[in-house]
């Protein structure tokens, strides 16, 4: 009887498509953690084709898994993807096919209550249409939600944008070498290309949230959060490149050193002990209100000096307070720890 299904690719890898196939002939299977093979940017038609098949692969196999209770799918990506925002991974369909299909599952999966994403998102993985209304609740057993967002998005371009940074986008046509007649020597250059830009090494990058883009994502996971009843922590996060700092002059040594800033809001209900993978992106642990037995409600927000809208604070900010009330304690973080507006308050 096989309960937890851990595929990890350190030395040997097998198609996503047959690891979803493998967990659909494991009706006791419990826990999954998959890392994905959904990377590469420099060859777009093949990787859409992935996409493609690993989508349909979940939308057919994955809902035989009824009896999981936790989910995790993680897909390696860099901090930076301004280099390869051109070019869509679902052309001739408005939403991302991968996001929908695990949602699509996922909501109808009655036993579930944990689940962790990590990869190029769009907001269709939390909510089911353009429109706010939805036929039915769903995630309704959920307790842990993480997503960990990629910089790039599925329908090209970026969550974050630095007007200075040149874009490459990636050739139709272009294949891995031992696929068809391509070119080792071009290939190489493209990537080489590809990897420098202008204003310096990705971790140096001044980047700008993309309103258009990160609005609709971030209003997406608080529409979905307000509606699940038992949800007891939730994060939405991507990791930032950022300027560099020089430490303190007796650091040994005392150089320069560049820092990737994670970006992001996470909420946790009443009482909810932090688990310890919620703390490797960030150091919550250094602020007891956020690991200790606290009786309210807690949303930290870390996202730099972009100023959200009242209504989309406000949406967070109300996440858990039908089931536990309106008491709530709010955080603003700075880098480097710095604490804001970090009184306890009453959201109206």
């Amino acid at each position: 009887m096989v309960r937890v299904f851990v595929r990890d690719p350190v030395t040997r890898t097998i198609c996503d498509r047959v690891a979803v196939d493998i967990a659909a002939r494991l009706p006791s299977l419990q826990e999954t953690n998959w890392q994905i093979n959904d990377s590469d940017n420099r060859y777009i038609s093949l990787r859409r084709a992935h996409r493609h098949n690993l989508a349909q692969a979940i939308t057919e196999g994955l809902p035989q898994a009824s009896s999981l209770k936790s989910l995790s799918i993680k897909a390696d990506f860099d901090v930076w993807h301004s280099h390869f925002s051109v070019g869509t991974l679902h052309p001739g369909s408005s939403t991302d096919p991968l996001s929908n299909a695990i949602h699509t599952v996922t909501r109808a999966m009655r036993r579930l209550k944990t689940l962790r994403i990590t990869g190029e998102i769009d907001s269709s993985l939390f909510w089911p249409g353009p429109t706010r209304a939805i036929s039915q609740p769903y995630w309704q057993c959920l307790e842990r939600l993480t997503v960990r967002f990629s910089t790039r998005r599925p329908s090209g371009g970026c969550y974050f944008w630095n007007p200075r940074q040149k874009i490459v986008a990636p050739l139709e046509t272009e294949v891995p070498p031992g696929y068809g007649h391509a070119d080792d020597n071009k290939i190489v250059r493209f990537f080489d290309s590809a990897l420098h830009c202008s204003g310096g090494a990705p971790s140096e990058l001044s980047v700008t949230p993309d309103d258009d883009s990160l609005v609709p994502l971030i209003e997406a996971f608080g529409q979905a959060c307000l509606q699940i009843p038992k949800l007891k922590s939730a994060e939405l996060s991507t990791l930032i490149p950022a300027p560099p700092f020089k430490p303190p002059k007796n650091h040994d040594p005392p150089e320069y050193r560049w820092i990737r800033p994670v970006w992001g809001v996470w909420y946790f209900s009443p009482h909810t002990v932090i688990e310890s993978h919620e703390t490797d992106w960030y150091p919550i642990q250094y602020f007891p209100i956020f690991y200790k037995h606290t009786p309210q409600r807690r949303v930290m927000r870390k996202i730099t000096d972009w100023g959200p809208k009242d209504s989309l604070r406000n949406l967070i900010c109300k996440i858990g307070c039908e089931e536990y009330g309106m008491d709530l304690v709010e955080r603003f973080i700075e880098d480097k720890w710095n604490i804001k507006n970090s009184t306890s308050h009453l959201v109206g």
